[in-house]
């Protein structure tokens, strides 16, 4: 019976290029993402050289007190980034636990501290969540949030009743393109390549997508996560060129697995100058082994492509590390 409804249940939401009455997909990608392929992948994976454990150097010094048009933006780990104003405060994508999985006995183990400790987070007004894979929506960490900070939660559609059923009653999801006013922000869920699931029996029953935030007249652009495709350009087209963008570098490999579904760093520079991004700031990379590529090997391959690009808008941060956008 469980099996039945989790195949079958019907998602009430109007079609569209990325929704067929029954499951969302991608409109410029046709490939989909079997588990047949997953299980191939595991059975033949070699797995990349990673440290078991990287200490952060970094002191973490958040902003204590902002200008009255000043944004601070601080890479926290993985794809979880703090966005801070004088009167607002979001975190996008926050994980705090230690491995990613439905257990905290098994499953992918992160290797270092989030640059953040939890006790030194600001108070949370907004929580945005980019789609439901356990490395971006983290139930034991946003239980945390809620019992701490009582924050308003925001993401795809479909998923609301997840979080619904894990007891937070302050949930909007949204469809591509559409927005929500939050106090002095204006928050857009914007279209990306990828799929969703957090079972075998769940594929592509909720929304993924990245998000632009725009406030104090500035745009910060979240892509979540995302293979290379034109969405990238129709973001810059349809609402401009992003200031800031947080843009994936890792968990690309093999690429005959990964491609449709994570940019590698050659397309992250790609994907910046689409954007005509202001400035770029990578992220998903470093904190848990979730594919291939050896441990060091993203920010490596990053390096060469800006120099080939010749690109000097692109700021690797540190964990823990702040960087101001002045108005």
């Amino acid at each position: 019976m469980l099996r039945h409804f989790l195949f079958h249940r019907k998602n009430n939401y109007p079609l569209s290029n990325h929704f067929d009455g029954k499951k969302f997909f991608n409109p410029h990608a046709k490939e989909k993402f079997p588990y047949f392929r997953l299980l191939k992948w595991l059975i033949k994976r070699k797995e990349a050289k990673w440290p078991k454990w990287v200490q952060n150097h970094y002191p973490c010094q958040l902003p204590t007190h902002l200008k009255e048009k000043e944004i601070a933006v601080t890479f926290i780990n993985h794809a979880s980034f703090l966005i801070q104003t004088a009167n607002l405060n979001i975190l996008i994508d926050p994980i705090y636990s230690k491995r990613i999985s439905p257990s905290a006995l098994i499953g992918p183990k992160r290797v270092r501290l989030p640059g953040i400790p939890f006790k030194l987070l600001p108070p949370v007004d907004l929580i945005l969540i980019t789609h439901n894979h356990y490395d971006h929506l983290d139930i034991p960490t946003l239980k945390r949030l809620k019992k701490t900070h009582n924050p308003l939660f925001i993401s795809g559609l479909g998923n609301k009743k997840i979080l619904k059923s894990h007891g937070f009653r302050q949930v909007i999801e949204l469809d591509w393109w559409e927005k929500y006013h939050y106090r002095s922000s204006e928050i857009t869920f914007v279209p990306a390549q990828h799929f969703s699931s957090r079972s075998p029996f769940d594929r592509n029953q909720t929304l993924w997508g990245g998000f632009m935030v725009e406030i104090l007249g500035k745009k910060i652009y979240h892509m979540g996560d995302s293979g290379y495709g034109p969405h990238f350009q129709e973001i810059q087209k349809t609402l401009g060129s992003p200031d800031v963008s947080l843009l994936s570098i890792g968990s690309y490999k093999p690429r005959w697995f990964m491609k449709k579904m994570h940019i590698n760093p050659e397309e992250a520079v790609q994907a910046h100058l689409e954007l005509d991004s202001q400035l770029t700031i990578p992220m998903h990379f470093g904190t848990f082994p979730l594919s291939d590529e050896p441990f060091e090997q993203p920010l490596v391959n990053l390096e060469a492509s800006i120099k080939k690009h010749r690109i000097t808008k692109i700021k690797v941060l540190d964990f823990g590390e702040t960087v101001l956008i002045p108005n």
